[in-house]
């Protein structure tokens, strides 16, 4: 699959700006992508919903999902896993915001 979202728009969305992390930036990046389209594709439809997911490109892609994605970029390039002010939730939940962003690309919607 292609980046859904490119390293320019994740360095603003993140009010970054320069190259000196641009390789851990580009690999939250991915991180974060592979978080969030892993969870849009858990619909009941599961063939069809994962072809048209695979589908996505830059251009294509919902912008619901390319904020959800930023959201979760930020979220992984913030809390590196050296920090303990982290947010505390169960093993694999993503962040409210995240969610919210992606209620729409679920089924049924919001699940």
């Amino acid at each position: 699959m292609e980046d859904l979202v490119t390293l320019d728009q994740a360095k603003k969305a993140l009010g970054l700006t320069g190259s000196t992390e641009d390789d851990l930036l580009r690999m939250r990046l991915a991180q974060a992508q592979a978080i969030v389209v892993d969870h849009v594709r858990q619909r009941y439809d599961e063939d069809v919903w994962t072809a048209e997911v695979e589908a996505w490109t830059e251009e294509t892609v919902p912008p619901q999902v390319q904020a959800a994605i930023c959201l979760q970029c930020a979220e992984l390039y913030r809390f590196r896993g050296d920090d303990t002010d982290g947010p505390v939730r169960e093993p694999g939940q993503l962040s409210s915001s995240v969610v919210a962003c992606l209620a729409r690309w679920r089924d049924p919607p919001g699940a």
